[in-house]
């Protein structure tokens, strides 16, 4: 999973363009609070320094499950993290899930080939 061109910035999501969900449901960053958690789960994805699942972030921030993919959904969307193309196993559930890394800063060079 360490390859970077096996990651993307889109979030494969099951859910379908025409179904209707409250907004709150689909921005959790409509209050300080949630912005917290987000910047919280960031930092712990910082820390860990290696791509991870989501299983794994609920273990590291003591999380719900369900707030941990709604903060990660939005992270994505603004560009912070980067989920996997494919599948690969969770060594929490043994279940093939997508991965996920924080994403590199935009106009920062991180190799200089001479």
């Amino acid at each position: 999973m360490e390859d970077a061109n096996q990651y993307e910035g889109r979030s494969h999501s099951t859910r379908r363009p025409d179904q209707k969900v409250r907004d709150s449901s689909i921005n959790p960053s409509t209050s300080l609070n949630s912005k917290r958690h987000s910047d919280q789960i960031l930092d712990a994805m910082i820390l860990h320094s290696k791509p991870t699942t989501r299983k794994q972030l609920t273990k590291i921030t003591d999380f719900e499950s369900n707030q941990v993919t709604a903060h990660v959904n939005t992270l994505i969307k603004e560009g912070k993290i980067l989920e996997s193309k494919q599948k690969a196993p969770c060594p929490i559930t043994g279940n093939k899930v997508y991965w996920l890394k924080v994403a590199p800063k935009k106009g920062i060079q991180t190799e200089l080939s001479l």
